[in-house]
């Protein structure tokens, strides 16, 4: 007979946590976590340790683990909803959609006025471009719960997405601010105000609702939290760094074992997603969707060379080898390619790192998406962003301008330091114009054969889902619509347009 697993007492379990949460209230989440997990092994049938185990893995940004111990929990609770649910969103955070659709029908199914189920049954609907069965969730709503503002907001999202605007407008405009208990959801409600507003022509109106979102989005803790000089910083310093005398010292850089990947950037909002998507259709094309890898890999960096980056001019060939390594270990965690494929690691946020991305990969490529820089500035107040070290600047018209300049003259100081990688730059507007001519001349710098799955990419099934902020537009074929919005709130951007105009001059829109 089976012994039985050894269960703590209720008091070992609330000293684990607690102890668990010093090593938070610290600073300390990866103390914590590695922690939590040590005693959670030892009692491997204790659901809360389990449960408590699989959340901080999410919140530390550990998707698999989490996913596994979600897995654990569930099978220790598979009639509890809420831990089902919690499952269904580490199958997302993990972009296994179709897994994560099946649990949260399943948490609605075991309680169905669990709200939050139900809300998340219909993001991922949408998310998998599924509208009307997405409508459909919400509108089965208990009655008492058909008002509730979390409810109203993501119903307002998906009549706009159906192009009813005016009925998404009314509905929102008939929640009070006072009654939403979330004040995440009073951000929710404004963003989508803006969508809203843009489409029905209500320009004056549109940009009203941008300033309420802006004050609402920074006033988030974790918005707070993030230091603007010392992220600014941080690049400038690494512009100081990246200087001829500097490079012609490094040491020599060992061929990889692989290829290197292919870089896409550009700034927030600029079509980065867009490019993506068209690429991945072809058959030799592997992709990533915003993943950290490029973050990762210069932590990697710095657990060599300490946190100056200016160390890694004398690295070994050894470290360098391991650090190459170390970029494709984190590349297979999130995709499956072969050495006959081509990997496109997609991140707007990257134009800092190529530098030291250069120094592992000399002969890597970067593809760069270009957008009139008033439209990537106009749009990026119009999109809710998560918050991080590249968005924090987003909600701000002059800090986003600002920010636009301080990334793409690094940018431009990169492609005049290193002349023997490749960069590709392709605007927005040429290629919503001719996208067959502009992808067989993208598809030529990658040296590889043209494939007219490339221009049906929105029918593309087996690549990777969009995730990013531009799900919603990559679903469809390429429109026109959002070109040069920026003019109908000229009278709005007039502070910011002397920033960007050395940029909009030397892409060539004016």
């Amino acid at each position: 007979m089976e012994k039985p697993a050894p269960q703590p007492s209720e008091s070992q379990v609330s000293e684990i946590l607690k102890q668990t949460q010093s090593f938070i209230n610290q600073g300390k989440t990866f103390e914590g976590v590695n922690y939590l997990k040590n005693e959670t092994d030892k009692y491997p049938e204790n659901f809360q340790l389990v449960k408590e185990l699989s959340l901080l893995c999410a919140q530390a940004g550990r998707p698999q683990d989490a996913l596994k111990y979600g897995l654990i929990a569930a099978d220790l609770r598979p009639e509890d909803g809420l831990t089902i649910n919690n499952l269904g969103s580490f199958y997302e955070f993990t972009m296994e959609f179709e897994q994560a659709y099946e649990c949260y029908k399943k948490a609605l199914g075991l309680d169905p006025n669990n709200i939050i189920a139900r809300g998340n049954l219909s993001s991922i609907c949408e998310k998998l471009n599924r509208l009307d069965e997405a409508l459909e969730v919400i509108e089965a709503a208990p009655k008492e719960q058909i008002n509730d503002p979390y409810l109203v907001i993501s119903r307002a999202r998906l009549l706009r997405r159906q192009k009813k605007l005016d009925e998404a407008a009314e509905s929102l405009y008939a929640v009070q601010d006072e009654n939403i208990q979330e004040a995440r959801q009073v951000i929710f409600k404004y963003y989508e105000l803006i969508k809203i507003e843009d489409k029905r022509g209500n320009y004056d109106k549109t940009f009203d609702h941008i300033q309420t979102a802006e004050k609402l989005w920074c006033a988030q803790s974790d918005a707070r939290l993030n230091d603007e000089k010392l992220i600014l910083g941080t690049i400038q310093n690494i512009g100081v760094l990246f200087k001829p005398e500097w490079i012609s010292n490094w040491t020599p850089t060992p061929i990889p074992k692989r290829p290197p990947p292919v870089q896409v950037v550009g700034f927030p909002r600029s079509g980065t997603t867009l490019i993506d998507q068209i690429l991945q259709a072809h058959p030799s094309i592997v992709g990533m969707e915003e993943k950290p890898t490029v973050q990762n890999t210069i932590k990697h960096i710095e657990n060599i060379t300490g946190p100056f980056l200016g160390n890694i001019a004398d690295l070994p060939d050894q470290d360098i080898s391991s650090l190459q390594d170390s970029y494709f270990a984190e590349a297979e965690k999130f995709a499956d390619f072969n050495d006959d494929q081509i990997l496109l690691d997609k991140n707007p946020f990257n134009i800092p790192y190529l530098g030291p991305m250069i120094r592992l990969f000399p002969n890597m490529k970067t593809i760069i998406m270009l957008r009139h820089p008033m439209d990537c500035v106009l749009s990026s107040l119009m999109q809710l962003f998560a918050v991080n070290k590249g968005t924090i600047f987003l909600a701000n018209a002059e800090k986003a301008a600002r920010y636009y300049n301080l990334v793409f003259s690094l940018l431009e100081q990169y492609q005049t330091l290193f002349p023997n990688a490749g960069f590709y730059e392709i605007r927005y507007e040429d290629l919503v114009a001719d996208p067959k001519e502009e992808i067989r001349y993208l598809l030529e710098f990658l040296e590889l054969p043209w494939d007219e799955s490339v221009l049906r990419f929105y029918e593309n099934e087996d690549k990777a889902t969009v995730t990013s902020a531009s799900y919603a537009q990559v679903n469809q074929p390429i429109y026109e619509s959002a070109m040069y919005r920026w003019k109908n709130y000229e009278k709005h951007l007039e502070s910011v347009k002397p920033i960007l105009q050395p940029w909009i001059e030397k892409f060539g829109y004016e």
